[in-house]
């Protein structure tokens, strides 16, 4: 590519920064989410009932026209586009060195830190509605590990750039949490599970979280995270098939893969790898 090329690229790369984030902010971080149809009034008339729960949820999110504005679905905050939003500014900060990125980064990390879930002491997301799947029904605030994790990513990229205690203490809070997680125990590793209320074993979930307590060891030497992490890495790494490939979970109604979730699972092993030196 020529140098009038890359300089196009970049210059497009910017526009589109810049229009996401002006989107984003112009309509105060709140938005729709796929997979947020129950939060509809007619979710009243599922009497909390799982199939009927995920039929309106399919029927919002599969819908070629958006239903929400006719079901009572106003646009809301997500914890974990918040996170991310979060986590872009951050890296905008660092790359540009204007202030104006670092204030908005902390503006958001705030809100995170104050709209944690308010179900366990330490800190941990989730959805702001039900999300029902084959899987089973994730009640409204319930942390999970994808999103918790996530999130917890963007707050150990904070503390690099901008050394603030408090979110080492966010960082450490997100691991002793992990650490308190149901874990399938085998001769071959152990999953951490996707959610606190039950044993569900889900790769992406499991990796996230162990990758994530690689990390938080080396920042705040938290006892058990390195053997947690290990456990867990080795766990989903013996279970990778031999096409490269990992079914999304152990559970026979969990035998299907996507590259979406692969990719989570390479990422994860890079993060653990990069934090631990371990490449056994």
């Amino acid at each position: 590519m020529t140098k009038n090329g890359v300089r196009e690229t970049l210059q497009k790369i910017d526009r589109s920064i810049a229009g996401v984030a002006s989107w984003v902010e112009g309509h105060r971080y709140r938005a729709y989410d796929p997979g947020d149809g129950n939060l509809s009034f007619l979710h009243a008339l599922t009497f909390n009932i799982l199939i009927l729960e995920r039929i309106l949820q399919q029927v919002v999110y599969r819908s070629p026209l958006n239903l929400r504005p006719l079901l009572g679905i106003k646009p809301h905050v997500s914890t974990k586009g918040m996170g991310y939003m979060a986590w872009g500014y951050v890296k905008l900060y660092a790359s540009t060195g204007e202030s104006i990125y670092a204030s908005r980064a902390k503006s958001c990390f705030d809100w995170l830190i104050e709209n944690k879930t308010p179900f366990y002491p330490q800190y941990a997301w989730g959805n702001n509605f039900p999300f029902c799947t084959r899987g089973g029904k994730t009640p409204a605030f319930e942390p999970i590990v994808p999103w918790t994790t996530l999130i917890g990513q963007a707050f150990i990229e904070a503390y690099a750039t901008f050394r603030e205690p408090k979110y080492l203490e966010v960082i450490d809070s997100i691991a002793e949490w992990l650490l308190s997680l149901p874990r399938e125990r085998t001769e071959s590793g152990t999953c951490i599970s996707y959610v606190a209320f039950k044993q569900n074993s889900i790769h992406n979930s499991n990796m996230l979280a162990g990758a994530f307590l690689a990390q938080a060891a080396r920042l705040v030497g938290k006892p058990g995270a390195v053997e947690a992490a290990r456990d867990a890495i080795i766990y989903s790494c013996s279970r990778q098939r031999s096409d490269g490939a990992w079914m999304y979970g152990a559970a026979a109604k969990y035998q299907w893969n996507d590259k979406f979730h692969t990719g989570y699972n390479l990422d994860c092993l890079k993060r653990y790898i990069d934090a631990t030196g371990d490449r056994t």
